[in-house]
C-alpha cells in the first residue's frame, strides 16, 4: 500500500515538509508491517519531478472518488433511517447516544 499526505505527516527538527509518501508492505519471514516515509520538498528551485507528479494527480483522483462515494453513502444512511422502514435504526442512535 502506498498513502500520500500533504503536508508531511512527520517533521524534521521541527518542519513540517509539503507532502510525504508512506509504503506499507507486510515482511512474510517476520509476520509483521514494515512502513517506510519518504520527505517531499516542493519548494522554489527545486527540480520537478514529473513522474511523481502523475502519481500525485492519479492518487487525488481516486481520493476524490472514494470521498465522493462516502459522502453518499453516509447520505443514503441517513435517508433510510430518517424516511424509510419502521425508523427503528435513528432509535437504536437516539437510544445509545442519551
Amino acid at each position: 500500500n502506498i498513502d500520500f499526505k500533504f503536508p508531511s505527516e512527520h517533521s524534521v527538527c521541527g518542519h513540517i515538509l509539503d507532502g510525504e509518501m508512506q509504503y506499507y508492505t507486510f515482511h512474510p519471514m517476520r509476520k509483521r508491517f514494515v512502513s517506510v516515509a519518504f520527505l517531499l520538498d516542493a519548494t522554489e528551485g527545486n527540480p520537478r519531478n514529473n513522474h511523481l507528479q502523475d502519481v500525485i494527480d492519479a492518487f487525488t483522483v481516486e481520493f476524490m472518488k472514494n470521498k465522493r462515494k462516502c459522502e453518499e453513502k453516509k447520505q443514503g444512511l441517513a435517508g433510510s433511517f430518517v424516511n424509510g422502514g419502521s425508523g427503528r435504526g435513528l432509535e437504536m442512535i437516539n437510544e445509545t447516544t442519551a
